[in-house]
């Protein structure tokens, strides 16, 4: 099965069984009470982003409306490297010597947005659906790029958690998202100037995945919940 049918099956069958991001404490939370939930996790990207898989974290706030629906919003950063091979190679010419070489650099990578959750008991669990939508941002390396630059656009987000109430409070909770980017542009992160793109050998470009506007990226994650002055 190519990798992103099998990514984009992990997910669907995750979030089936499992639930979204971000759940409450894993017991029921009361109406009109605020949830955080800071988490780290790993970000498996799609190929055709030109990213390396790399560690992540970040937090979700949500405002019960009551026990089983909650609203609010998610952020996350990310500092990926590139993949050199999947870019043209920088060509220098000395005399009667020509060097080329791969470029990357490392870049950040956020994700913002306003999301949904419902949430139901599993047992002694508490399971979340999640949908969300929100903008990503890649901000490249000011210096490998001589300039500061970023580029993004709209994204979208399903996943499913699994919460484990440790107090009426706290919780712990592990999940699986689904990041689908749009209007993505590859060649951006290309820092090598079209003077010293080479073109004399195109087999170094061979094996990179064609370039996509729409991806899915997988994320998985662990976390902590807590209610910010506890539940009264």
């Amino acid at each position: 099965m190519p990798r992103t049918a099998w990514r984009r099956s992990l997910v669907l069958t995750a979030t089936l069984l499992l639930g979204a991001a971000a759940a409450d404490a894993g017991a029921q939370t009361p109406a009109g009470t605020f949830t955080v939930a800071p988490h780290a996790g790993y970000f498996m990207f799609d190929k055709v982003s030109g990213l390396d898989n790399f560690p992540t974290g970040g937090v979700d706030v949500t405002y019960h409306l009551n026990e089983n629906f909650g609203i609010g919003f998610y952020g996350d950063i990310a500092r990926p490297t590139t993949i050199g091979r999947y870019f043209p190679r920088a060509r220098h010419e000395f005399e009667d010597t020509t060097f080329t070489y791969r470029v990357s650099q490392q870049v950040t990578l956020t994700n913002v947005g306003v999301a949904g959750w419902v949430s139901y008991p599993v047992g002694p669990l508490q399971a979340s659906l999640m949908a969300g939508a929100g903008r990503y941002t890649i901000f490249m390396d000011p210096e490998v790029m001589r300039r500061s630059k970023s580029f993004g656009g709209l994204g979208f987000l399903v996943g499913g958690t699994l919460g484990y109430a440790l107090s009426d409070n706290a919780g712990l909770q592990l999940s699986v998202r689904d990041y689908y980017f749009t209007d993505y542009e590859r060649r951006a992160l290309n820092p090598v100037l079209p003077q010293h793109v080479d073109t004399t050998w195109p087999e170094f470009l061979e094996g990179a995945p064609p370039r996509k506007e729409r991806f899915h990226n997988l994320r998985a994650s662990v976390g902590i919940t807590f209610v910010p002055g506890g539940i009264r």
